[in-house]
């Protein structure tokens, strides 16, 4: 299944808000990060906000002008970590290595690699648990999609549809659940219990790394490689991968502000977000 299209006229960016609460709160990242053959060379769509150091109070202006100040985390909860219970061999140390990178700090992006098709992945996660932080770019430019995820103390899980650069318009709203947590370092790309498990070492996107094959009962190969400090270098959830092109482990507090007063999340189930054909 391909990620949703950007729509080649935008005169305004908000989509309708059946649409935008199915792209908005998780539900669909497997489809938006995994879910097509994309890639062509291009440089990252947005830089991190703010530059604060790590444990200083910082202010941003949130979309709509409104400052805003970052909460700074006194303890870091740990992550919700994969059960090992009765896993083995390749199948427990890729849960491991899992549950190892819930534990870290740092920024990375990840792109889907050059040369695939002409439709551009990219994906910003910032880790600083209790707060974690995910943006997904479908496209380049005004006309890419962008959604922003957040994991906070105050709110949980909320997601974003961002306007394009300079408009300062968001629409949030609480998520419902059955998303991918914007915690999970592998953005759900691989499972350790779904299939057969075999890891290698294997030089990767330029990076020494540890990567795990999870064959599925269906047939579908997912893909994680760790670097030695075990932050993910790639992810491949079956029908898209993507590469790690950044990774710096100083997160500032100010990417952690949720850009608007989140909604309350629909009820009933939502509505999946429109697809085109590969």
């Amino acid at each position: 299944m391909a990620p949703p299209a950007a729509s080649s006229s935008r005169p305004a960016w908000l989509v309708p808000a059946a649409v935008a609460v199915a792209l908005v709160v998780g539900v669909v990242v497997g489809a938006l990060v995994f879910g097509g053959d994309d890639g062509d060379p291009v440089s990252t769509p947005s830089t991190a906000p703010g530059s604060s150091e790590p444990g200083e109070e910082s202010t941003t202006t949130a979309p709509g002008g409104t400052a805003t100040t970052a909460p700074v985390p006194t303890t870091a909860a740990p992550p919700p970590s994969i059960p090992i219970a009765g896993l083995e061999g390749d199948a427990l140390a890729l849960a491991e290595a899992i549950n190892r990178a819930g534990q870290l700090t740092y920024r990375a992006t990840y792109r889907t690699p050059p040369g695939v098709s002409d439709q551009i992945t990219t994906v910003e996660v910032y880790r600083r648990l209790p707060f974690a932080r995910r943006d997904t770019y479908i496209g380049e430019g005004e006309q890419a999609l962008h959604t922003a995820e957040f994991l906070t103390p105050d709110d949980g899980h909320v997601g974003c549809l961002v306007g394009p650069e300079g408009s300062n318009e968001t629409f949030c709203i609480i998520a419902p659940t059955g998303g991918v947590d914007p915690s999970d370092p592998v953005i759900g790309a691989i499972d350790p219990t779904a299939g057969t498990v075999t890891a290698a070492d294997e030089t990767v996107a330029g990076v020494e790394a540890r990567c795990f094959r999870a064959t599925t009962t269906d047939g579908v190969v997912q893909v994680a490689c760790f670097d030695s400090e075990g932050i993910p270098v790639v992810l491949d959830g079956g029908d898209g991968r993507l590469e790690r092109v950044l990774v710096e482990r100083a997160v500032p507090d100010d990417v952690f502000v949720v850009p608007s007063q989140p909604a309350a999340a629909p009820p009933g189930p939502t509505t999946p977000a429109p697809t085109v054909a590969p």
